[in-house]
């Protein structure tokens, strides 16, 4: 069994990440030396004759149906659908022969891409990698814990609101909360007095295009057990609520003139390519709306000069909850957490793998 990882990035994630993953069982991270892209990756792995049964890229991403990750040298960060499209055309990312074997799987480790919206982002990887027998990512947050002498890797749930119009009162957006069926991974319903718990005080419901984000800490401690690196409680794990200002931006180039009007902009954008439902994964879709009306509506519509662009924004509130163990915890910080431990030295302690066998946390197509 032979693994290689490919991490480029830089952020603190990413480097843990890139950690964590060299101390996964047969698994070797390839330092990427320069070397960002996917395309680069398989390269060096065919120059030096490496058979993977499987290829982990890691990264940042995004249930918008994106990867912060070069394909190639012409398809940069973001890797959103269309690039996708390109690098399938062109055959940048196929995996080579010599690297890939007739069981070869490929996991992307990055948050909320194997989100149930996101199947049709990961069916077109699929097709642009050639088809390997599986792609998997993760369904939820995809959280990295640094303890004394190993690293935690643990999920979390993304509970969301979206509104055209920020929210005045905190109590009307837990009440808003409380009308949406939120469950947890096996099923049980989220109580409306831990809703009440999760939305926080002082929360700035209304981020601006300069602060266009909030955070705020939930106090949520989760059990490790057995304990694990002399840690039976973590305390501070990242549970947070979240406010945030989200945008789409249609841009005008080439000497394209703009619709003049909303009402304009509605009809040309209502036969656009992709916005129409026939498109495999339309944008609307990847916003998380079930019609293009529904998007459409959902925005407040605004035009940029400077751009030559439609600016669609709307405001998205988050619950960011840890994944623990059924059945659902009696009050907000019971419950165990679901995790993997990877420490410094020995092998790791793997509850969870991306076959989904014992707990269902990734997308797989």
């Amino acid at each position: 069994m032979a693994e290689f990882a490919h991490v480029p990035g830089t952020t603190p994630y990413e480097r843990t990440l890139f950690t964590m993953l060299g101390r996964r069982l047969n698994t070797t991270a390839v330092p990427a030396n320069g070397s960002n892209s996917i395309q680069d990756f398989f390269r060096g792995l065919k120059r030096n004759n490496n058979e993977a049964d499987a290829l982990i890229i890691g990264c940042h991403a995004s249930f918008l149906g994106a990867m912060f990750i070069d394909l190639d040298p012409h398809r940069t960060s973001p890797a959103d659908y269309e690039k996708l499209l390109e690098a399938d055309a062109d055959s940048t990312i196929n995996i080579p022969a010599g690297v890939r074997k007739s069981k070869t799987r490929f996991h992307v480790k990055g948050c909320r891409i194997g989100h149930d919206d996101c199947l049709p982002y990961l069916r077109m990887l699929k097709r642009a990698l050639d088809n390997p027998v599986q792609v998997t990512a993760p369904k939820f947050f995809h959280g990295l814990y640094n303890s004394t002498s190993g690293i935690f890797e643990w999920m979390g749930h993304h509970y969301e609101v979206q509104a055209k119009d920020p929210f005045k009162k905190r109590e009307d957006l837990v009440a808003e909360f409380q009308k949406k069926d939120l469950r947890r991974l096996d099923g049980t319903k989220v109580k409306p007095d831990e809703i009440d718990i999760w939305v926080r005080k002082g929360l700035n419901l209304k981020p601006t295009p300069r602060a266009p984000e909030d955070r705020k800490p939930i106090p949520w401690p989760v059990s490790v057990v057995p304990k694990t690196d002399n840690v039976s409680v973590i305390d501070n794990l990242g549970a947070q609520c979240r406010a945030s200002l989200e945008t789409h931006v249609h841009q005008y180039g080439g000497g394209a003139k703009p619709p003049k009007s909303v009402a304009d902009l509605r009809k040309q954008l209502a036969g656009d390519p992709l916005f129409v439902t026939t498109h495999a994964f339309p944008i609307f879709k990847r916003h998380h709306y079930a019609t293009f009306d529904e998007f459409f509506d959902g925005q407040t519509w605004t035009f940029s000069k400077n751009q030559n662009a439609w600016i669609g924004s709307h405001f998205v509130y988050t619950l960011l909850i840890p994944v623990v163990k059924p059945a659902a915890p009696a009050k907000t910080g019971d419950g165990e957490l679901i995790f993997n431990f990877y420490p410094s030295k020995g092998a790791p302690i793997m509850n969870f793998l991306e076959d989904n066998a014992k707990f269902a946390l990734f997308g797989q197509v």
